[in-house]
């Protein structure tokens, strides 16, 4: 037999399977919580098709809204792991490279707040207070738990962001400071600790502004190894 005949076959196999490996070649946001991967050999939709998100050790599969042989659309949200994340195809033919891409953050309150409000008049802001007006004077660190329970599966929640102190217009002979601030993106946080003081015949008000982020609760059937 002349194994000739069978080398340009050989090739052959050899491209066409090249070829049906995903090929990613851009991500670019898609509005309202989308993104778009656009490439070639996607393919079409099959049980093993899905784009994989690392956030850095962490993966999950976003749910694909489109898949088309040359454009991907898949929902993302910001699950309280970073805003940094690679995205890469896989198909039932293999995986493309990793595409970098950085999720939106969105913060609740949106807008930063200039001075002392009051209490429940912004809508889903955390907030701490303390006054004293001790005649003697007084001093204390006051510690302030900005802990939140993690949402169910794809129900909104919030996460720690930041936190801003400002001081009363009614402070006199007296002053506040963040001494330990958690770690932004902390789930079980370590206290927010304020230490204060005013003088005798001083007083003191603060604040405590807390931001967070909107985040989604993680569905455990979409986390991947």
């Amino acid at each position: 037999m002349d194994y000739r005949c069978l080398i340009p076959l050989a090739l052959l196999a050899l491209c066409v399977s090249a070829q049906g490996a995903p090929n990613a070649q851009r991500v670019t946001a898609a509005g309202d919580g989308r993104v778009m991967i656009q490439g070639q050999d996607f393919g079409t939709s099959c049980p093993r098709c899905e784009v994989i998100a690392d956030f850095g050790g962490f993966k999950y599969a976003f749910p694909i809204e489109r898949w088309s042989p040359e454009q991907i659309i898949l929902r993302v949200a910001d699950l309280g792991k970073g805003e940094r994340v690679r995205f890469q195809v896989v198909t039932a033919d293999g995986a493309s490279q990793p595409l970098p891409y950085r999720l939106p953050k969105t913060l609740t309150p949106a807008r930063r707040l200039s001075g002392i409000v009051a209490p429940n008049s912004v809508p889903d802001l955390l907030l701490f207070e303390h006054r004293s007006t001790l005649a003697v004077g007084d001093k204390g660190e006051n510690r302030h738990d900005v802990s939140q329970p993690p949402p169910a599966c794809g129900a909104q929640g919030w996460i720690y962001d930041s936190a801003e102190l400002v001081i009363g217009p009614t402070t006199r002979f007296g002053g506040a400071e963040i001494i330990n601030r958690p770690q932004a993106g902390c789930a079980r946080c370590a206290p927010l600790v304020v230490r204060w003081y005013h003088e005798p015949t001083g007083r003191l008000h603060y604040q405590v502004h807390v931001y967070r982020r909107v985040i989604e609760g993680v569905c455990p059937e979409r986390i991947r190894r």
